[in-house]
């Protein structure tokens, strides 16, 4: 099982790009959601079609486990943050893609 680090960018409370997750492309947008003191992502396909929005960014647990659409990766996205168990803050965000298999 390969494992992918995805950009973050420390510092920035909104970003969007494009990545190849088991050979296809997403756009994945993250966002500091302040009043909830929580990361936000979304996640698209290359066109920028809306595959999953709004997913609360959970430590330690497969962020699109729930999605039912094919086009979504075939892995997971998981999130880190600097102290483990505990959801990422606004600075100590990680994600991880987790090839299938």
């Amino acid at each position: 099982m390969a494992a992918l680090s995805l950009p973050t960018f420390p510092g920035r409370l909104a970003y969007r790009y494009e990545v190849e997750l088991s050979g296809r492309s997403y756009q994945l947008a993250l966002r500091w959601v302040e009043a909830d003191g929580r990361w936000s992502l979304d996640v698209a396909t290359a066109d920028g079609t809306p595959l999953r929005s709004g997913l609360r960014v959970v430590a330690d647990t497969p962020l699109l486990r729930l999605g039912a659409d094919e086009r979504l990766p075939l892995g997971e996205i998981v999130a880190y943050g600097a102290t483990p168990g505990q959801d990422p803050g606004r600075d100590d965000l990680s994600l991880i893609y987790v090839e299938p298999g």
